[in-house]
């Protein structure tokens, strides 16, 4: 599997990828019991509809990283929020041209 970056569409595919051989590797397992049967196929379902989301409307899929922050004492002090942009970088790159175009 190739080095793909935190944050990018690449990153999130990955992910999804991740997330089905997950499920395909569960549900091969003999010894696994129904329960994480279940929870395989309910992961591969989740997969499947994220990737078709990201697919028809970039848009749509919020990718968005939490990070709490703790203190030195080990205590809560806020979090982080980054909101990450999934659209194909072809998509983001026409945006930016356009929006150049637009100043100029």
């Amino acid at each position: 599997m190739p080095k793909v970056r935190q944050g990018t569409r690449e990153y999130f595919e990955t992910i999804l990828h991740e997330m089905e051989q997950w499920s395909q590797r569960i549900l091969a397992d003999p010894k696994k019991s129904e329960a994480e049967k279940l929870a395989a196929v309910e992961e591969a379902k989740l997969a499947h509809a994220l990737a078709d989301a990201l697919e028809d409307d970039p848009c749509r899929v919020k990718y968005i990283l939490v990070k709490g922050n703790v203190d030195k004492q080990g205590n809560h002090n806020g979090y982080e929020m980054k909101q990450f942009d999934t659209r194909p970088q072809a998509e983001k790159d026409r945006e930016r041209n356009n929006d150049q175009d637009s100043e100029a």
